[in-house]
């Protein structure tokens, strides 16, 4: 019986988690200021809270999942944890697979069949025998592959998504433009910009590609 353990990052627990780190963060930063009488360990406590919170929001996101081949049947079972544990999936067979979506080449993000899709969600960071099982699939299957851009696609949301891309790069455009005439060129904010604009142009390739 073949075995495949897998590391998972679902996509709208890690959006949760970016929407609250940043939240908690400040949170602790007022908390550890608040606390005068304690001026020692002000910074000790506040970052303690961020540790505990951080380690719950990681706990919340990643998952730990146990396939199995039985027969020509997958099933699935997720390792319990205490809390935010992931619903079931109910088995499917190999030969019932008609799609994979495969993010960068190497993320399986979903197997869809005639009925059901099956979100999976592989990591990049702390991966454990993703590759084998996405290397299992491709063989043992004749189904069609592709990413999350081309079922966008198929759901046409693909021409609105790059319209509101193109939107944002010109409103990002401008924002720059007149950050730098009011406060010039030596502002730390400006060392973020690059990553912010480097997706939104490659997002933007990359939804013209497909269209």
């Amino acid at each position: 019986m073949k075995e495949f353990q897998l590391t998972i990052f679902r996509q709208n627990r890690i959006l949760l988690v970016i929407f609250l780190m940043p939240i908690t963060l400040l949170a602790s930063l007022f908390t550890a200021l608040e606390l005068n009488h304690l001026e020692p360990l002000n910074f000790i406590i506040g970052g303690a809270i961020f540790l505990l919170v951080g380690i719950a929001l990681f706990h919340l996101s990643v998952g730990r999942l146990t396939v199995k081949l039985d027969d020509q049947t997958l099933k699935f079972q997720w390792k319990h944890k205490t809390l935010f544990n992931y619903n079931p999936i109910e088995p499917v067979q190999l030969q019932d697979i008609r799609t994979l979506v495969i993010n960068e080449g190497i993320l399986l993000k979903e197997i869809q069949t005639d009925e059901r899709r099956i979100e999976i969600g592989t990591a990049k960071i702390l991966t454990k025998d993703s590759t084998a099982f996405l290397d299992f699939l491709r063989s043992r299957t004749n189904a069609e592959q592709i990413d999350s851009w081309d079922v966008w696609k198929r759901r046409s949301w693909l021409a609105l998504a790059y319209r509101m891309n193109t939107f944002i790069l010109v409103i990002f455009g401008i924002i720059i433009i007149s950050f730098i005439s009011i406060k010039g060129f030596n502002s730390a904010l400006l060392l973020y910009i690059p990553l912010v604009l480097f997706q939104l142009i490659g997002n933007q390739f990359v939804m013209k590609s497909k269209m």
